[in-house]
């Protein structure tokens, strides 16, 4: 199965840091009563105290809840190295409902979405995205997030439209350009995904993932050949890089070179045992020199570790 970059487009908008207001609260022992009896200035006097006394808790009080954002920001981010996402949620949350009104605001939906989507919770994560777009409608990260979500629900239309946008923000956006480029290959719009790589390929011209999908490309087209070639050239450059190995295999076995598709996939197994697309061309290639059995295995080793069943439908069918 030929497979063009897994871009992980779920990114983490990084904060700004805060400044922290230390204030020393005055004590004070005793505030009489307003005597109406006592002449205006000292009224006054006892007026201008009381409101200092009010400002002071104000500031107090908003230093307070400084630091308790503050705090909570480090825990997403802790939560989030430590890969417990359930922790950067619940943080998450709080952060929400505490700043209300703060210039961060729509990273938090946005960092909740990447959370989110990281528990399979796709649909709330979409939610998050759109909040975090409605306040903020000039960050290119969101858009590209919500495009790679909005895709794998099959909405091509929803995610064109926001890498679209993503590319207006920002013209030199890889990740839209990749992404963008394997809906149009999805679509059997060849001509548009090669001259997004290509435009990629003018930004960045060592991009590899380009050159790579380029080459699957290739192959689509009828080049196959050609692809080799260029796979072959690429996995010199990047020889530890599982998704190389896996599209190779697919190359050697539309040329029916068996021993070395067997050969290039188990070396993408071997550098990503968790790799679900490579069980896929495994079977497939099983499967295509008649040993069904283990075909099956494997593709049932790709839905073990999550791999959509309705995506290979024809070939389950001689696993049942």
């Amino acid at each position: 199965m030929k497979y063009l970059l897994p871009q992980q487009n779920d990114y983490l908008y990084q904060r700004t840091s805060h400044n922290q207001l230390s204030v020393r609260i005055p004590e004070v022992r005793y505030l009489p009563k307003f005597d109406p009896t006592l002449n205006l200035l000292q009224r006054m006097n006892y007026t201008f105290i009381f409101g200092l006394l009010c400002s002071i808790f104000t500031i107090a009080g908003t230093s307070t809840k400084a630091q308790s954002i503050e705090t909570l920001q480090n825990e997403v981010e802790e939560c989030f190295r430590n890969e417990d996402y359930q922790c950067a949620e619940k943080a998450l949350l709080r952060l929400i409902k505490i700043d209300k009104k703060g210039n961060q605001r729509s990273s938090y939906f946005n960092n909740l979405g990447t959370v989110l989507r990281r528990q399979n919770k796709d649909r709330e994560a979409l939610d998050a995205y759109d909040e975090a777009i409605k306040i903020n409608q000039r960050i290119t990260t969101y858009f590209s997030n919500r495009g790679s979500l909005r895709s794998k629900f099959g909405d091509d239309i929803g995610a064109l439209s926001d890498y679209a946008t993503a590319l207006e923000l920002d013209p030199a956006n890889e990740t839209a350009y990749l992404n963008r480029a394997n809906i149009y290959r999805l679509q059997e719009k060849l001509n548009e995904a090669e001259n997004d790589l290509n435009a990629l390929l003018t930004i960045a011209p060592d991009n590899y993932q380009a050159l790579s999908n380029l080459a699957v490309i290739k192959k689509q087209q009828g080049n196959v050949e050609a692809a080799l070639v260029d796979q072959t050239k690429l996995i010199q450059l990047q020889p530890n890089d599982p998704l190389l190995f896996n599209n190779r295999a697919d190359t050697y076995m539309k040329l029916t070179l068996y021993d070395e598709a067997l050969r290039d996939i188990d070396n993408a197994l071997l550098l990503n045992p968790n790799y679900a697309v490579a069980y896929i061309t495994k079977g497939e290639i099983l499967k295509a020199i008649g040993k069904i059995q283990e075909a099956c295995s494997n593709f049932n080793k790709a839905l073990s570790l999550g791999f959509d069943a309705n995506r290979i439908r024809t070939l389950l069918v001689d696993c049942y």
